[in-house]
């Protein structure tokens, strides 16, 4: 059976309860979707698959990243994009943070 994921309103004690080194990392993206959606709707979906994701590997929940890559919807209202690099950075510090 799965149980709730460790997530950021954990404990430190409970984070080092968790009994899997699985931790699961939502990305999604501040952009449009045209003037029926959400320019949060990238993040809303990427937040329901990583915590049935955590529950079903009893892994670790960590906060989302809503801010992501997404030039290619520049120049409309509501899209706010970061640089490649600046994106495959962030994966690599948090990966590196997770393994110390």
């Amino acid at each position: 059976m799965s149980r709730r994921p460790v997530d950021s309103m954990a404990t430190t004690l409970d984070w080092a309860d968790v009994g899997s080194s699985i931790a699961v990392w939502a990305i999604g993206s501040c952009e449009q979707h045209g003037p029926h959606l959400p320019v949060g709707l990238d993040t809303l979906m990427a937040e329901y698959f990583a915590r049935r994701v955590a529950e079903a590997f009893e892994g670790a929940l960590l906060p989302s990243l809503s801010i992501f890559q997404c030039a290619e919807h520049g120049g409309f209202r509501g899209s706010i994009s970061v640089r490649p690099e600046t994106a495959m950075s962030w994966i690599r510090d948090v990966a590196e943070s997770l393994e110390a």
